[in-house]
């Protein structure tokens, strides 16, 4: 008992300062996801910085007091290590968290110049596998969201003493059950109609995912009049996206279909469905927010998240990591329609969802566990 309470005691006295990598303060899953695990750790006592190009959620960080480091716009490699270097060594970061492929090329480097260690995040497979190679061999740890992705990262080659699964963080009060009539006030939804919604990256890979949704919308709203599809996120597809939409609505002969930027209040728009076709980041938050989920994404179709497929679709990251099934326009608006006819069923669909988010999800879990692999890389100096 006493070693233990030492060892507590001690941890409790380490200062810790971490200088997270990644690309952008763009709108996304990675970049939110960093916010709040910054947010939670700092209640933790971590002293986290941030590393990135400006973009829309530079104002958010600031907000909460967290120090960003901008490089400078179309800055060179070596000028963002240049100015990384400098950092490091004035603002004392003792650790380097890197979560995309720009930040695991930065960190690459900066392990040969300086006296720092590494932790990597793997959010999903399209990291750049050379940069994340190359960092690997000297970080100390390389988390993984999902375990498909803890299977994928070992299939590289990288040690399996290196790779520790620790799922994504989510802010279960932020991101929790509310007044799905208040959420539509905000947001200009009339009152009777029902409600579907997608949110994510309108860019390459999941462009063809939002326009099938559309195309499920379509079908589901010409056969049900109060039926509105919102589509909500960046990216450059996003007004290609308009543009089917308007035909869409032609043919249907009402806006049934809107195509929206990205919501920085997304917890509203939640919370006015009354389904949400979702993956990664987003069907995490949306279930901590008490909504049915029909998971759809780049690797594959899982349908409506229920306890028989729960399992599988967590370990796939509901469709981004892994999926046994095509995503179509005929399985999606057969899905919502189920959905929508079936609104008790889907009550209980979404208590599930919430329960095992906060079990299993909350940030403050997950930034505890993450608190306590920094405390494990800096160790030594308090040996």
């Amino acid at each position: 008992m006493r070693s233990s309470w030492l060892d507590i005691h001690q941890q409790r006295r380490i200062t810790i300062n971490v200088l997270m990598l990644f690309n952008r303060m763009n709108i996304g899953g990675t970049e939110y996801y960093v916010l709040n695990l910054a947010r939670a750790l700092k209640g933790l006592g971590v002293h986290v910085g941030i590393a990135a190009h400006s973009g829309p959620l530079t104002a958010e960080f600031l907000k909460h007091d967290i120090p960003v480091h901008l490089f400078p716009p179309n800055a060179k490699h070596s000028e963002m290590v240049s100015m990384l270097t400098k950092t490091i060594k004035t603002k004392s970061y003792q650790l380097i968290h890197a979560h995309d492929t720009l930040g695991y090329r930065l960190t690459a480097t900066l392990l040969r110049i300086s006296k720092v260690t590494s932790v990597l995040t793997v959010h999903g497979r399209y990291h750049g596998v050379p940069p994340l190679l190359e960092a690997a061999k000297s970080a100390s740890k390389i988390i993984v969201v999902t375990q498909r992705l803890q299977a994928w990262v070992r299939s590289l080659n990288i040690p399996a003493s290196k790779v520790v699964h620790i799922p994504i963080g989510i802010d279960t009060v932020r991101f929790s059950p509310q007044s799905r009539a208040q959420c539509r006030r905000k947001l200009a939804i009339p009152r009777g109609w029902e409600v579907t919604a997608y949110a994510s990256r309108f860019d390459r890979d999941k462009y063809p995912i939002a326009r099938k949704v559309i195309s499920a919308g379509e079908a589901v709203a010409l056969k049900r009049e109060k039926s509105i599809f919102v589509l909500a996120g960046p990216g450059a597809y996003r007004k290609h996206l308009i543009k089917q939409a308007e035909t869409a609505n032609r043919r249907i002969g009402r806006r049934a279909i809107i195509v929206k930027p990205a919501v920085r209040q997304i917890q509203y728009l939640y919370g006015a469905a009354d389904v949400i076709v979702a993956t990664g980041t987003v069907a995490n938050e949306a279930m901590s927010c008490g909504k049915t989920i029909i998971a759809a994404g780049v690797k594959g179709y899982f349908g409506i998240v229920t306890p028989s497929n729960l399992k599988e679709s967590l370990y796939n990251q509901f469709g981004d990591h892994g999926g046994k099934d095509p995503v179509t326009a005929a399985k999606l608006a057969r899905d919502i329609r189920t959905v929508l006819s079936n609104q008790q069923w889907a009550k209980e669909l979404g208590t599930m969802g919430r329960e095992m988010t906060v079990q299993r999800y909350s940030v403050n879990n997950v930034s505890r566990r993450i608190r306590s692999l920094y405390i494990q890389t800096v160790k030594k100096g308090y040996s």
